[in-house]
């Protein structure tokens, strides 16, 4: 038999958020560390001009042709994904999802104005692959230390 039951979306964002509220403290300092070499990764990456990943390739195309930065671009996609997920299945949607979806944008702004302001313009081609491979790294320390916690 199947139970159906209908309840308002501000309630079902109370009862979501209602859950987390336990684990928040040391849930969101985690989220909040994992965002930061994640954004230092990709605009290491974005500033070697060497390629990314295909998703961090679409917003920077995204924000090329609407003239905005990737890491705004970045801010809107996730907001749109996180939207998609919480009218197609919220129990994908916890706070990691909200604090990676807000912040990791902005973060990714702040670090590439940092990258410019300390590299110069005019780099060769091994400078900018290093650059391109501390960037992958630094991605990929963060996200191996924060995927094995879920």
């Amino acid at each position: 038999m199947l139970v159906t039951y209908k309840m308002s979306f501000a309630t079902i964002i109370r009862n979501s958020l209602l859950l987390a509220v336990g684990r928040l403290p040391m849930s969101v300092g985690i989220r909040l560390l994992h965002c930061v070499p994640v954004a230092l990764g990709i605009a290491l990456c974005l500033y070697a001009g060497e390629g990314a990943d295909p998703n961090t390739t679409f917003q920077q195309g995204v924000g090329n042709i609407l003239g905005m930065r990737a890491g705004t671009v970045n801010l809107l996609y996730n907001v749109i994904v996180l939207a998609i997920f919480l009218f197609a299945n919220r129990n994908l949607v916890g706070i990691g999802s909200i604090i990676v979806g807000f912040c990791l944008g902005p973060l990714m702004n702040v670090f590439e104005d940092m990258v410019h302001w300390m590299l110069p313009m005019e780099l060769s081609l091994v400078v900018r692959l290093g650059i391109a491979f501390l960037g992958i790294v630094c991605c990929a320390v963060s996200l191996a230390w924060y995927v094995p916690l879920n």
